[in-house]
């Protein structure tokens, strides 16, 4: 499965980088667009960090200006080439970080890239400019920054909708290589809460777009009380789900659970309501903190096979709980 995923990654870099060399003259030759104004380049190397990994995302972003260098003469080696370079890489690498692990949608992810690239762009242009003897003046700034400005609202308005679009055919046309994906997202989720960065993950439309670090089922009432259409239609990646945690996650509708641990009376729940589920341990029951006795938010809902009436029996026994550690 890696190795058909890795192929996918490899083979959609490579076009994605051969539009970036197209592109350029297209917009040139044949709509007159200068490429400091419509800067073109740049939406292939978005487009392989949305859509593969930081890693392809900064292969994209190096090799591109590079290449178009080498076969066109654009960018021209100095000083262009390597401020391009500079920034390209900041845009593939950021975009693929952001968007894959972090709390952030496409237009939040495609911000801050921007905002970090074009920041690497004029540092790098202005350190260059000092090396070669030329002063950085204030209408070169000026120009630099109100040159790219057409060209970052076009990309605002065209790229999101493009990786819907390529995201949704991916999942329509071959179901195969979207599992595969997803099997990715969810061992990306599994291995943050193996590393302490979180313990309750929620991934949506192929990427994580929660994530928390509370104790128990606090991260799924929290949802419920707060954002509860989060959750529905979402596969949850947990450190530890029991009775109490999938009853709460029926409540969401949620559509699959994957936790690192989960008990023998969860997994028995979500097989009898038809929730896919899957555990790297299971355990036969979730204990206590003192480890001297079963949980016992656990055994308040026992004997309870309703979600609703299980979230206000949760609430209640954790207030009681609270009151008791006071």
């Amino acid at each position: 499965m890696k190795r058909r995923l890795e192929t996918w990654k490899i083979t959609l870099t490579g076009m994605l980088i051969g539009m970036g060399l197209l592109l350029p003259y297209v917009t040139s030759h044949a709509f007159g667009m200068q490429g400091t104004v419509f800067l073109p380049m740049h939406y292939s190397v978005f487009m392989v960090g949305f859509l593969c990994d930081p890693l392809c995302g900064a292969i994209a972003g190096l090799a591109t200006p590079l290449l178009s260098c080498l076969l066109t003469g654009m960018p021209n080696v100095f000083p262009m080439l390597p401020v391009m370079m500079c920034e390209l890489l900041v845009y593939g690498c950021l975009t693929g970080s952001i968007y894959r692990k972090k709390v952030k949608g496409i237009y939040g992810t495609l911000i801050l890239s921007m905002l970090a690239g074009r920041v690497v762009h004029g540092l790098v242009f202005a350190l260059l400019l000092q090396i070669s003897g030329t002063p950085v003046t204030f209408s070169v700034a000026t120009m630099f920054v109100v040159e790219g400005i057409p060209g970052t609202i076009i990309q605002l308005l065209i790229i999101p909708p493009m990786i819907h679009f390529v995201e949704r055919a991916i999942q329509r046309r071959n179901p195969e290589r979207s599992i595969d994906m997803m099997a990715e997202v969810i061992d990306e989720a599994k291995q943050m809460i193996r590393e302490n960065t979180c313990s309750f993950v929620v991934i949506k439309e192929g990427r994580i777009v929660y994530q928390d670090k509370g104790n128990g089922v606090k991260p799924i009432i929290r949802l419920l009380d707060t954002n509860r259409d989060l959750l529905q239609d979402a596969i949850v990646v947990d450190k530890i789900i029991g009775k109490a945690a999938a009853l709460l996650l029926r409540l969401g509708q949620v559509k699959m659970v994957c936790a690192i641990t989960m008990s023998e009376s969860g997994k028995n729940y979500f097989n009898s309501i038809g929730v896919p589920s899957e555990c790297d341990k299971c355990i036969d029951v979730i204990s206590n903190r003192k480890r001297d006795g079963i949980c016992p938010l656990e055994r308040a809902v026992s004997d309870i096979d309703d979600p609703a009436i299980a979230y206000e029996k949760l609430k209640e026994t954790i207030s009681e709980l609270m009151k008791k550690a006071v």
